[in-house]
């Protein structure tokens, strides 16, 4: 092989490939992305950080219930939390972690790595599913003994499951719902997410009126939705998204770009690759809610009569608790009223102006909400 004569070389520069400002730009990004999704935090601080949020929640919640309140209170929202906990790790999501929030109750997070309308019906349902199941079992079991502790635990068992179960988009109720709407389109899944939020904040504002202040800043998130939908509605029509990654490492430069194009043209002022990794990181997995694998048809459906029927047997059971209640009400009063009025003559000799004033007690028990 000959010596090369390094002055005889040209180059024509005319045919050189210019070099990609935006290969480079996506280098960063898809660093940036990785990081986001191999950072795993150390189980010392998951750990720290549940028990931290758990103590501050029952710090906050005594000052407003009662000690016994509270542990049964926490009690039911672990095993609820632990439905879900235990569904996502079965699931094969990664980092699960679990989390008190005060006042408001607790809620369970993880990266899911297989998406699809059926697994995500399954972690939704078996946080409330257990729950009613449980309450229905003390239920059963207080018919037998009456102890009032049992009743407490199980009408809080079915009050909480039972209200996790509505279609209100920030429930598990909701995303069952919504998983199998978002299908269609991002607007659909933003239309029962505003339509539920404001059926949510009525529920919140009547029950609750000193949450009323608070009414505004949940409108101006819807406000702030529209934004976000409208960006996804982008990323939705730009392609044919037969099969979206799970993961945002697998997205191709193709698919980063019309991400980067549909945020870019909402958010005027992104610059930094961080703050873009983040968005492209949220609006990825808001595309992958509105495009999950369909799953077996039988299995949805099977899932979705489990949420009716939970939903049905809980009311049911709520019913029963309320009844039991007034009855064990109406005990207590019929006590003292014994130990009042009666305690110098039998029981059997009560007037019948007595006896209709204790059936007149104990409607008022089961009238009262």
């Amino acid at each position: 092989m000959g010596a090369l004569d390094i002055d005889s070389v040209t180059v024509d520069h005319s045919k050189a490939e210019p070099i990609s400002i935006e290969k480079s730009a996506y280098t960063e990004l898809r660093a940036e992305l990785d990081r986001f999704q191999n950072k795993k935090p150390h189980w010392l601080m998951t750990f720290g950080g549940f028990v931290l949020s758990l103590l501050i929640f029952v710090k906050l919640g005594l000052l407003s219930w009662s000690v016994q309140s509270t542990a049964i209170l926490v009690g039911v929202l672990l095993f609820h939390e632990g439905g879900h906990y235990l569904a996502m790790r079965a699931m094969g999501y990664e980092n699960v972690r679990m989390y008190f929030v005060p006042f408001l109750g607790a809620l369970t997070m993880g990266k899911p790595q297989e998406v699809s309308v059926p697994r995500a019906m399954f972690v939704s349902l078996m946080g409330p599913v257990p729950g009613i199941i449980l309450g229905l079992v003390l239920l059963g079991i207080y018919s037998q003994i009456e102890n009032l502790l049992l009743l407490q635990v199980a009408s809080v068992l079915l009050s909480l499951n039972l209200l996790n179960l509505l279609p209100i988009s920030v429930l598990d109720g909701g995303r069952v719902v919504r998983v199998l709407l978002s299908r269609r389109s991002p607007w659909i899944s933003f239309v029962f997410d505003s339509l539920s939020m404001v059926g949510f904040i009525i529920l919140l504002t009547k029950a609750h009126p000193q949450f009323a202040p608070f009414a505004g800043g949940l409108m101006a998130g819807i406000g702030a939705s529209v934004m976000s939908t409208s960006v996804t509605n982008k990323i939705w029509k730009a392609k044919n998204w037969a099969n979206i990654p799970d993961r945002t490492s697998e997205l191709s430069d193709d698919e980063l770009q019309i991400f980067e194009s549909a945020i870019r043209d909402q958010f005027k002022n992104i610059k930094d690759t961080k703050r873009l990794a983040r968005m492209v990181r949220q609006f990825h997995q808001r595309l992958v809610s509105c495009n999950m694998r369909k799953g077996r048809t039988a299995v949805q459906v099977a899932l979705f009569v489990v949420y009716l029927a939970s939903s049905a047997v809980g009311y049911w059971g709520l019913s029963q608790v309320k009844e039991a209640a007034a009855d064990a009400a109406l005990g207590t009063w019929v006590e003292n009223y014994r130990q009042q009025h009666l305690s110098s003559a039998p029981f059997h000799l009560a007037k019948p102006s007595e006896i209709s004033a204790w059936g007149t007690r104990r409607h008022k028990f089961k009238s009262s909400p």
